[in-house]
């Protein structure tokens, strides 16, 4: 009796390893031949297993030149891994991010990032599923948005040769009023509220027209961290009111960029003055370069302690028109995203809900040809 029970066990551990191995099989099939690259790392942030579409993606041959690297050899992670993995946090979830190839060349992923517990190591790994978004899907999105354009463009032209005349001389007879005019204080409030308006009403119809027509570039050899010192300049002076802390944490050796130096001024102008008004008037909003040198690019942050961005809107906040703000037009994100697109470059939103907003830019650097360090700079 009790043999025949040691066999029926046995019987059964034996059936239960043969479905255990085969289940095992079809996770290594599915794995290998799997069109999503995949990644597995350890607590550590080193990759201990990758599948062959991985390879394929980042350009590697062997398996072997992957096997043992830093996650941070693929990815560009702001703060290191670990700081990159506490923002995944448990529930991980869909992130858009920039890898690097083997031959150093930067391009975007969508990646679906996880946490887990990998079999005989200690601590959380992070386990990665990515597509590349391939310029097919760009072009959808381009001419997606172009057709929004065209529609804008429209629209803009038109309000241009109807509302700007108009809106002209509501201001100078508003501004002549008040200047030349003797006229007691009630009047003279309200001709204020006039012009106030007018000029806001004419700011908004140049946005309108920067988004639905780009202008021409006017290419320059520049410095970022002149341009984001001159930046915080101007934005201290719209903090003068409270108690906002603005700091600017500059690489000394960044390399410099080509662009447009009015355009890019206006892209982290606004982004600056965004994350003023995200935080408390004893806020803090901090800017900072580097240079990631293995994609050949530099990258600013611009980064406050506010309440964050919640991550149902973020895919939207570069969509015109789109905004939070009562008295948004919802175009200044929009205009910022088309001229760093202008530039080549990227922008994207990092940052937790509860751990205020990263505006992450990045952008090509200038060619090596006559380009020295970017030392020479003002920071205010």
């Amino acid at each position: 009796m009790k043999r025949a029970y040691q066999r029926d066990i046995l019987k059964e551990k034996s059936l239960e390893c043969h479905r255990l191995a085969g289940a095992l099989r079809m996770k290594e099939h599915a794995l290998a031949n799997s069109i999503n690259a995949v990644f597995f790392a350890d607590a550590k942030g080193m990759v201990f297993e990758v599948n062959p579409a991985f390879l394929k993606l980042w350009g590697y041959d062997d398996r072997h030149e992957v096997l043992g690297c830093g996650v941070e050899r693929f990815f560009l992670l702001k703060g290191g891994f670990a700081q990159w993995r506490g923002r995944v946090g448990e529930k991980g979830g869909d992130r858009e991010m920039t890898a690097v190839k083997k031959n150093g060349t930067v391009f975007p992923v969508k990646a679906a990032i996880s946490l887990f517990e990998p079999a005989g190591r200690r601590g959380l790994g992070v386990m990665g599923a990515c597509v590349a978004l391939t310029e097919k899907s760009r072009s959808e999105e381009f001419k997606r948005q172009s057709l929004k354009l065209l529609a804008l463009g429209h629209l803009s032209a038109g309000l241009a040769h109807e509302l700007r005349n108009p809106l002209a001389v509501i201001s100078s007879c508003a501004q002549f009023s008040i200047e030349n005019l003797t006229i007691e204080r009630p009047l003279a409030e309200n001709l204020q509220v006039i012009y106030r308006n007018s000029q806001k009403a004419s700011r908004l119809i140049e946005e309108l027209l920067s988004f639905a027509k780009p202008s021409n570039l006017d290419w320059k050899r520049l410095s970022l961290n002149a341009i984001l010192g001159h930046v915080v300049k101007m934005a201290r002076l719209e903090a003068s009111q409270g108690s906002i802390q603005t700091c600017l944490k500059a690489d000394p050796n960044l390399p410099r960029i080509v662009g447009d130096r009015e355009k890019l001024e206006q892209v982290f102008l606004n982004i600056t003055l965004n994350a003023f008004q995200a935080v408390s008037t004893h806020g803090r909003v901090t800017l900072t370069t580097r240079h990631v040198k293995k994609a050949e690019m530099v990258e600013v942050n611009i980064i406050d302690n506010g309440p964050g961005i919640p991550e149902e809107y973020r895919e939207q906040v570069f969509d015109p028109f789109f905004t939070t703000k009562d008295n948004g037009t919802g175009l200044g994100l929009s205009i910022s995203h088309a001229i760093i697109k202008q530039h080549g470059g990227q922008i994207r939103i990092t940052g937790g809900r509860r751990n205020g907003t990263d505006m992450s830019i990045l952008l090509p650097i200038a060619s090596r040809n006559g380009d020295g360090p970017d030392g020479d700079w003002e920071a205010g």
